[in-house]
Order: structure tokens, then C-alpha cells, then sequence
């Protein structure tokens, strides 16, 4: 008997001990995916989300909306997610999967709702309502996937759900192009049978307990973290550029004599791009932490604003704008969560306050971008605002580069010195993208392994 027991502890623990150690399980004990499943959420919410973008000249004709009035069909959207990310991040902290259920439901209304919708104020507020749904199904979702995953393997997991959801992005406009053909009703009635289907699977998965979101320290203390102060002020500039873009580019190709077709089909291609990039981004976040595609992505962005703004034949501005947004979309947001999640579980800031702030950033910048974009360009040209958003870019990519030099002040958020003093080698450089290792001290988790 004493020889047996030895035996399996040698062996290790039983395969029913290790499969319940998992952090997500599905019904009847198999392991429920947590990547896959927020795959499907964001390409589902994605490909709402960009599915007006070829509607957008057609609802200006029929309704004869200005410009300034297509910003604010184009911003609902992000105003509605700017109020669903709060709001999702504080459900998430309670139950998860009723979170990720209730913004599915609410997401599937809103889209057979705006399917119906006939005139300016419909759309807007059918618009906003799938915001708020968006908004908290990211809540959920994205919380899922981070307590889900392990921290070594989160860049990867986050690369290929960012990913999926560009490449809902990349349905969207496929879904929005077919809409001008057929009409939207049938169009945007599927998508909320879809997504009423999924919530029904959802509801029989078991998800991550909820006290992964409690925290150490307040939200004051938080705001001083200098890592995640910079994720957020990243996804402010992604949401920022994309709001812009968003509106100002499918504008500009139709007074260019683009198609709505056209239209579609670059950001089709956009999509496609960052699809191919997000993994990739993914991958190199895992090996050589976020700062990294970050710093490469906005440079990237940066020049590409820049080249927009002088870009004189809609070819040109079609193909810049689908290197603006597959370097914007497919090499920032991943690393960003990736940035923003490590730095909130080693200083103990809730996981889901720190979801739902990054959602908030990107949301606002969405937002601020949509409609003060239009609005400044019809007061000061499109030139002047592609160059100033240009700039933006570039600001805030020279801020990563000096994080990436300055790596002992961005890991523990304060001067750090008695921590490079000890010259331990042991804490992970790769985790917030430091070149040096030794100048690191361990977190709690790195003690214990």
C-alpha cells in the first residue's frame, strides 16, 4: 500500500485533479474554451460594429444627413460603448457568464431594431443601444479570456482573439454591402439570431469564478501606475485614429467616385490585414512583451496618417487607410490589453476595472474621433486634421519608446531603486517588454513559483 501511494505521487496528481484545476470548464466537464468562446463574441460584436461603414453614404442620401450628422450615426456606436464598458466591467466583477448573456440579448434586440429603423434619431439611438451591448459583451468576454488564460500564454491567447475579431470586422462591411443590395432588415435580423443562439450555448458553460476582479488597492493609487497609464493612453490614440478614419475615408472615396462596394471592400482588406496582424502581434508580445508591436504599430499608423493626408488619388487613400487600420487594429490592441492586465495583477487593481478602463479608452477615443474629426475638417480642411491626428500617433509612440528604455520606472510604477538594487534575474522582462531583467524585482506570483 505505502508503495503505491509513492508510486502516485511520483506520477503526479490524477487526470480528473488536473482537469478541474482549469480555469474555464464546460458542461459535463470538458474544457469550455475560453479563447474560442471570446472569439466568437468579438467577431460577433465586430461585425456589427463595422457593418454601417458602406451603409453610411447610402443612409446620408436617403436621410441627407451632413457630415457632421454621418459623425454621429458613426459615433453611436462608441457612445453607447463608452457607457457598456463600465457597466459591463461591474457586472463581470459579479457573474461573468450572466454578463456576457445580458449583453448578448440586449445585442441581438438592438440589431433586428435598427434593421427596422427609419430615419435619422431611430438609427442614432438603435446605434447606441448595440453600443452598450458591445460594451458589456467585451465586459464579460475579455474578462473570461484573461482569467481563462495563463499570464505566459495570454499574449498568444489575446493575439487570436483579437484576430477573430478583426476578421468580424472583416464580415462587417461584406453584411453592410449586402444590406445596400437587399436591405437591411434581413441583414441585421440574422445577426440577432445569431447572437441569440449564442447566448443560449453561453448560458450551459461554466466561466471563471467572479473574485478575479477583486483588487488590492484603490483606483487612486491605480491611476498612478505608469504601465497602465500608458495601455490606456494607447487605446485612447487607437480608438481616436479608428473613429476618424471610420468616417472621413468613406466620405472621402464617395465624393472621389468610389462605389459604396468600393468602400467595403477597403476596409474588407483592412480587416483581412489586421487579422494576419493581431497573431502575429500576439506572438511577439509572448517573446518580447507589448511594448514592443506597440512602439512598431504606431510608428507604422503614424506615417500612414501622414501619407493619407497628401494622398491625392482614392487608390492611394484606399490602400493607406488599410495600413492605418491593420496597424492600429491588429498591432496595438492586443499587446495593450496584454500591457494593462499584467501591470493590474502585480500591483492588485481588479481585473475588471482595469478590462473596463481600457474598453473606456478605446470608447472615448473612438468616440472623440468620430465626430470631432468631421467637424474639423469641415472648419479646418482634411489635411490639417490627418496631420494632427498624425502627430497624436506620433506623440504617443514616442512615449512607448521611452518606456521601453525607461523599463524599471514602467514595471513598478515608481522610482524603483532599492528594487534594482537587489539584481534579481528571476522576475519575467518579457511580461511588461523590458530589455533588462535585472533590474526587476520579483512579484508575489514570482516569488511563490
Amino acid at each position: 500500500m505505502a508503495q503505491a501511494r509513492t508510486r502516485r505521487a511520483r506520477r503526479g496528481p490524477r487526470l480528473g485533479s488536473r482537469l478541474a484545476s482549469r480555469p474555464a470548464v464546460g458542461a459535463g466537464g470538458r474544457v469550455a474554451g475560453p479563447t474560442v468562446l471570446a472569439s466568437a463574441l468579438f467577431a460577433l460584436e465586430c461585425s456589427l460594429y463595422s457593418a454601417v461603414t458602406p451603409l453610411l453614404p447610402h443612409y446620408v442620401a436617403a436621410y441627407h444627413l451632413s457630415k457632421a450628422a454621418a459623425g454621429v450615426l458613426a459615433a453611436s456606436y462608441s457612445v453607447g460603448f463608452l457607457a457598456g464598458a463600465p457597466l459591463g466591467g461591474w457586472l463581470a466583477s459579479r457573474d461573468i457568464r450572466g454578463t456576457v448573456v445580458a449583453g448578448l440579448a440586449l445585442f441581438a434586440a438592438s440589431a433586428v431594431l435598427f434593421g427596422l429603423a427609419q430615419g435619422a434619431l431611430s438609427l442614432d439611438l438603435t446605434r447606441a443601444a448595440q453600443g452598450i451591448a458591445g460594451g458589456i459583451i467585451w465586459g464579460g468576454g475579455l474578462l473570461w479570456l484573461i482569467a481563462g488564460t495563463l499570464p505566459a500564454r495570454r499574449g498568444s491567447a489575446l493575439g487570436f482573439a483579437f484576430g477573430a475579431s478583426t476578421a468580424g470586422t472583416l464580415l462587417g462591411p461584406v453584411l453592410g454591402t449586402v444590406a445596400v443590395s437587399t436591405g437591411s432588415v434581413v441583414v441585421f435580423g440574422v445577426i440577432g439570431a445569431v447572437a441569440s443562439a449564442l447566448a443560449l450555448s453561453v448560458g450551459r458553460l461554466h466561466a471563471p469564478p467572479a473574485h478575479v476582479a477583486l483588487a488590492r488597492i484603490g483606483p487612486a493609487a491605480a491611476s498612478r501606475q505608469p504601465a497602465l497609464l500608458m495601455s490606456g493612453s494607447v487605446m485612447a490614440a487607437v480608438g481616436v485614429t479608428l473613429g476618424a478614419i471610420g468616417v472621413l475615408v468613406p466620405l472621402r472615396l464617395t465624393s472621389e467616385g468610389a462605389s459604396g462596394v468600393a468602400v467595403g471592400v477597403t476596409f474588407l482588406l483592412a480587416a483581412a490585414l489586421a487579422a494576419l496582424v493581431a497573431p502575429l502581434a500576439g506572438v511577439v508580445t509572448d517573446r518580447r512583451g507589448p511594448l514592443v508591436p506597440v512602439r512598431r504599430a504606431l510608428i507604422t499608423v503614424s506615417a500612414g496618417l501622414v501619407g493619407l493626408a497628401f494622398a491625392e488619388h482614392s487608390t492611394l487613400v484606399a490602400l493607406l487607410t488599410v495600413v492605418c487600420v491593420a496597424g492600429a487594429a491588429g498591432g496595438c490592441i492586443g499587446p495593450c490589453v496584454v500591457l494593462g492586465t499584467t501591470a493590474s495583477e502585480r500591483f492588485g487593481v481588479s481585473l475588471a476595472a482595469t478590462v473596463a478602463m481600457l474598453n473606456l479608452a478605446f470608447a472615448s477615443g473612438e468616440s472623440a474621433g468620430a465626430i470631432a474629426g468631421p467637424r474639423l475638417s469641415e472648419a479646418s480642411g482634411e489635411l490639417a486634421t490627418l496631420l494632427a491626428l498624425a502627430c497624436l500617433v506620433g506623440l504617443v509612440a514616442v512615449a512607448t519608446s521611452a518606456a521601453v528604455r525607461g523599463g524599471l520606472a514602467v514595471a513598478l510604477g515608481d522610482g524603483g531603486a532599492s528594487a534594482q538594487s537587489k539584481r534579481l534575474r528571476s522576475a519575467p522582462a518579457c511580461d511588461l517588454g523590458i530589455r533588462d531583467a535585472s533590474s526587476l524585482a520579483p512579484f508575489p506570483h514570482d516569488q511563490a513559483s
